[in-house]
């Protein structure tokens, strides 16, 4: 049997190569266009158009390297840099891919590079091509850098091969939009002012991370709208809690109240009725554990109490009232439902002891503080009839 070697002419060998022609222009642009990858080329109303796919002097373009070259939406340089640099000097270079995307304005002066400076970086540090593969967009009277910043980062998104975007790096975008005032919150502003902003972060973070950070990263980006919104205005409207830890730790700074003593115990878990009866637990395991072994000040077991404060985490500022209702009835149904199968079915005639008992719900939400007349106050603890009573009022 003969071994055929395929060449395949989508690579192109840059060992020798001085220039990209024409032909390799054309094959590119018949496989890498607009209609193949429209998602590359087409931005409705972000500031540029795309004209063509020409190929341009290198010179042009890294004359204002330091300039052009930045990626004002990625932090740190591209984690797969020399994976790509290997297998383009080993393989070639690929015309299918995407190439340089950069922006002109009327004069035909190049505005920006916004996609594609890794491969440029490594044909300008490795190879002698003097020219490269460009799509060319015009700046629209609409143009501006905090768009632009929004595309680059969405092109990192769209090319997985070459470093997907990262978190980081999408919090940093936000941030400059935020700072450019691309997004915008008055100083004021109304409960809907503060809904609209935090949904705007929330379309603007779909758009440049293509989706990537929808589902992973809820808390995070909720966190990230509380934060920015408390940044603008100097006030704090919500409150969230990484740890049940932290809650009680500002708890105690208020009151001694939560303070443990030798047979009262306080913790603080998620509105997650799952976690309650294994949380208790762990706590009077570990009580046992430390009697047992004759752990100095260790208390009978027996004689301590604990109790239980719910958070709710990191709220929705796009729809507080709506995320803090949700939560809080799925675990009150939650926990109704699991003490009549432990009290009727698992049981039989039960009887509590109130040693281990949920306090009450941390309030996180300064809306909530305003709707009920100031009864609940923001970081306050209510219990269950407060809160329920609370959404009566508040449907």
């Amino acid at each position: 049997m003969v071994i055929h070697n395929i060449t395949n002419p989508y690579k192109v060998d840059l060992s020798n190569l001085v220039e990209f022609t024409e032909s390799h222009l054309d094959l590119h642009k018949s496989v890498f266009n607009k209609t193949t990858h429209p998602e590359f080329f087409v931005f409705p109303d972000m500031g540029i158009e795309y004209e063509d796919t020409i190929l341009e002097e290198s010179v042009v373009i890294n004359n204002k390297q330091t300039k052009l070259m930045k990626q004002k939406f990625r932090k740190s340089s591209n984690s797969k840099y020399n994976t790509i640099k290997q297998d383009m000097k080993n393989s070639g270079f690929d015309l299918r891919g995407k190439c340089l995307h950069v922006v002109y304005d009327e004069n035909d002066i190049p505005v920006c590079v916004f996609g594609g400076n890794t491969n440029n970086t490594i044909l300008l540090n490795e190879t002698n091509v003097e020219n490269r593969i460009v799509h060319k967009f015009r700046a629209t009277k609409n143009f501006s850098m905090a768009k632009l910043i929004q595309i680059g980062g969405r092109l990192n998104s769209l090319d997985l091969t070459v470093d997907p975007i990262s978190w980081e790096d999408v919090v940093e975008i936000i941030r400059q939009l935020v700072e450019e005032r691309e997004i915008a919150l008055p100083r004021n502003p109304t409960q809907k002012d503060k809904e609209k902003f935090g949904k705007e972060i929330g379309d603007r973070i779909s758009f440049i991370a293509n989706k990537r950070y929808n589902s992973s990263k809820k808390g995070e980006i909720s966190s990230l709208i509380i934060e920015l919104t408390e940044s603008i205005t100097g006030q704090k409207t919500l409150s969230t809690v990484k740890k049940g830890i932290h809650l009680l730790d500002v708890l105690r700074d208020k009151s001694n109240m939560y303070e443990d003593n030798a047979v009262s115990r306080w913790i603080a878990y998620g509105v997650n009725f799952d976690k309650v009866l294994y949380g208790f637990g762990v706590q009077y395991g570990q009580a046992v554990r430390d009697w047992d072994s004759k752990l100095e000040g260790a208390i009978d077991p027996s004689l301590i109490s604990w109790n239980m404060i719910i958070h709710f985490g990191t709220p929705d500022p796009t729809s507080e009232l709506k995320f803090l209702r949700d939560k809080f009835q799925t675990f009150i149904s939650d926990e109704d439902n699991t003490m009549t199968l432990l009290n009727e079915v698992y049981y039989h005639n039960p009887v509590k002891t109130n040693r281990c008992n949920i306090f009450g719900f941390h309030n996180p939400s300064k809306l909530v503080e305003e709707l009920s007349g100031g009864k609940m106050e923001l970081d306050g603890v209510y219990p269950r009839q407060v809160w329920e009573e609370f959404f009566k009022n508040n449907p």
